[in-house]
């Protein structure tokens, strides 16, 4: 006996798009099973896993198959196995995660499965790629289309922008932040000298065993960005901390700043030392809170007139 199915994917761990592609193309090719339709690819934040863990890239897949419930369970598990999924600890990040979701009008409970998904109505990021594919299936617990259990959720509390590790592919776009920054103040970009570490993060950074991070919007977006670079044994010096104006205001300097000072600390510094302008009087005053104190520095940049001190 045939029967339409939905699975949900997601992905958060290596290629992600490839990922879900590739597991769609397994699905498609195995026996008694075939794809039919295919939501878009939709970035969520991680749900419940660990702290900073990656944001998933979901979807939803409408399938025709013979296969019982078991049967379809075992090929999904089969898929992730293949594709390199291990389960140690839940909802640890992961290269591929494929859900029955619904099977039919079906309503199944064992102890190895549960269809429909127990959880599924209350997760936007199951609803809202299924909705787009199967807007008018009812859900056969609740009696409730699809498309009335997506718009019954409460609405999403704002996503929080990503806090990552630069590479120097994000040169160009850290290169925008800080400039527009600077020219909003009324100070000089000086991409030959003070701001040339922007042109191969990497070099200058992270070889030298500093640290360079970006805060990244969901849709890729590179708004709040900092620095770590050694100066010598135990003392480093904070740069490049800025943030667009959209993202002021959120406690999102705190955050990097924050960030900045533990890693610090981790890697051994004991003394944080950063150059900055009067103008900058908001990072001046954040500066302060954490206790960074006036000191002589030997050489400032020509951009800045203060210089500031931590010691860890």
């Amino acid at each position: 006996m045939t029967c339409i199915a939905y699975v949900a994917l997601g992905a958060n761990l290596g290629k992600r798009e490839e990922n879900l592609r590739e597991a769609l193309h397994r699905l498609d090719a195995g026996p008694n099973l075939r794809v039919l339709r295919v939501s878009s690819f939709i970035e969520n934040p991680a749900v419940g896993g660990p702290p900073h863990a990656p944001p998933f890239l979901n979807a939803a897949a409408t399938v025709e198959t013979t296969l019982e419930p078991p049967a379809l369970l075992h090929r999904l598990l089969d898929i992730e196995r293949e594709m390199g999924r291990e389960r140690r600890r839940k909802n640890d990040p992961r290269p591929i995660d494929l859900d029955l979701i619904l099977y039919g009008d079906h309503v199944t409970r064992t102890p190895e499965l549960t269809v429909p998904h127990p959880r599924m109505h209350e997760r936007r990021f199951v609803l809202q790629p299924l909705a787009e594919i199967a807007p008018d299936v009812v859900h056969p617990v609740f009696g409730t289309s699809i498309k009335h259990l997506l718009a019954a959720l409460p609405p999403d509390a704002p996503v929080q922008p990503r806090l990552r590790p630069a590479t120097s592919a994000d040169g160009p776009a850290v290169r925008d932040l800080v400039f527009g920054v600077l020219r909003e103040y009324g100070l000089k970009p000086d991409p030959a000298d003070t701001d040339a570490d922007l042109n191969d993060i990497e070099a200058s950074y992270l070889a030298r065993g500093g640290l360079f991070q970006v805060l990244e919007t969901p849709d890729g977006r590179i708004i709040g960005s900092v620095g770590l670079y050694p100066l010598g044994p135990g003392v480093c010096e904070l740069r490049k901390m800025y943030l667009a104006p959209a993202a002021r205001g959120q406690g999102q300097g705190r955050r990097l700043l924050e960030h900045a000072l533990a890693a610090a600390r981790a890697r051994g510094f004991r003394r944080i030392v950063l150059e900055t302008a009067t103008v900058l009087k908001e990072a001046i005053a954040l500066y302060r809170r954490y206790g960074f104190q006036p000191y002589q520095a030997d050489h400032v940049a020509s951009r800045c007139d203060q210089t500031y001190a931590l010691d860890l």
